[in-house]
């Protein structure tokens, strides 16, 4: 005669030992590598993210400019200094955008929020994955983060 809890014990899915991954966002498009990144730190990975500077984001220049200028200028009715602050380095830019697409409030998004590296530059010592499918089409209009953090005005 078999148990059931034998049964449910038997049929138990193993979790993968959790992993390093270095990615490196040079002229990635910056929504579709969050993607990617958003998935595996929340699957429990560790992802350090370099070249956060040199990333890309597709459109028209003005208009990038614009949106990003106004959500820096916006105050509320009450006391401006309460928030929301939006990031002006390019690092704070990235880890904003993989912020917004997991559950950040939630006791699993912030494990898997603090798992999460974002670093302007490379590290020579460091292997790093390109992500092959977020690549920027060099065809169309895109603007770097870098660009957007000096318009910005950051000092990094």
């Amino acid at each position: 005669m078999v148990l059931r809890n034998e049964v449910k014990r038997k049929f138990r899915a193993v979790k993968p030992e959790p992993k390093i991954i270095n990615y490196d966002f040079e002229n990635t498009v910056l929504g579709r590598g969050a993607t990617y990144v958003a998935k595996e730190i929340l699957s429990g990975n560790t992802v350090n993210i370099y070249n956060a500077e040199k990333a890309v984001i597709n459109g028209n220049r003005a208009d990038i400019f614009e949106k990003y200028k106004e959500k820096q200028d916006f105050a509320g009715k009450g006391n401006p200094l309460k928030g929301p602050h939006y990031p002006k380095n390019p690092s704070g830019i990235v880890r904003r955008a993989i912020r917004g697409m997991i559950k950040h409030k939630r006791a699993k998004g912030m494990d898997a929020y603090r798992k999460l590296k974002v670093f302007v530059g490379t590290d020579p010592a460091v292997k790093m994955v390109k992500l092959e499918k977020a690549i920027a089409n060099p065809l169309r209009k895109n603007v770097a983060i870098a660009e957007i953090s000096k318009f910005l005005g950051a000092k990094w």
